[in-house]
Formats: C-alpha cells, structure tokens, sequence
C-alpha cells in the first residue's frame, strides 16, 4: 500500500478495527486515531449485554491497548474533537487549534442515542447505553 498519512476520525469501535486492519494489511504510513472519548477503542455491543451481567469487565473490550498502539506504531489522540474537514486542502482542524494534513480520511463517527418522547423515559433507573462511562 502506498505510504502516507491516514487520519480516521473516531477513535471508537470502527475506527480501532481500521486502524488495525491497515496495519494487517501492510500499510506502511503514519495512522493517526482522533477521538472524543478517553479510554481508547473497545467493542461496544457488550456494553448492554455482557457488561451488565457482569460476564467481563471494561478491560476485555479493548481494541487497541497501549501496547498494540505502539507495536503498530499508531499515533491515538483521545480527548480531542475534529472541528474542520477542509477537503480541499486535505486538512483537518483539531478542537486544540492544531492542523493536521492527511493523504486519506477515513470517517469513523458513530452514531448518538435518540431520546425518544415517551413516558418513563427521564426515570432514574433507565440509561442510554453508549460509551463505558
């Protein structure tokens, strides 16, 4: 695979396991993982299943600990929010005011929970299950 950076932005579940895969598949180029969130990627699904019963602990659901990260020499920068895609300039403005250019985006964002308007929803015992915390 041709060298060059590639920045995904969504350190989440997608973005770990592209990542991941680039390296598996011989790209060579600077990776640089940005995400919101400050535990790096981990499996989401057993957040409202395994989790809840008890059956693993967060740890287990990592994708890329720090080791991985830097054994794939993967630059992660978790905390931090992309606010500007310039598509022609092939750069991306972080929410600390730093520019970093890239070869190729790849769009890992996610989804949100919708707050649905029914009744019981604003319960103290019912949540919306998307992140560990």
């Amino acid at each position: 695979m041709t060298a060059g950076r590639i920045i995904i932005a969504g350190a989440g579940q997608a973005g770990g396991w592209a990542a991941r895969t680039l390296r598996d598949k011989g790209y060579t180029g600077n990776i640089v993982l940005v995400g919101v969130e400050a535990p790096p990627p981990y499996e989401r699904p057993p957040l409202s299943k395994e989790i809840l019963q008890g059956a693993c602990t967060p740890d287990t659901l990592v994708i890329l600990d720090d080791e991985s990260l830097k054994t794939l020499d993967i630059d992660i920068r978790l905390n931090t929010e992309i606010i500007e895609i310039d598509r022609q300039a092939h750069s991306v403005m972080l929410g600390n005011g730093q520019q970093l250019a890239y070869d190729k985006l790849i769009l890992c964002t996610g989804g949100r929970a919708r707050h649905l308007p029914i009744s019981g929803i604003e319960h103290e015992r019912v949540f919306k299950l998307r992140t560990l915390d």
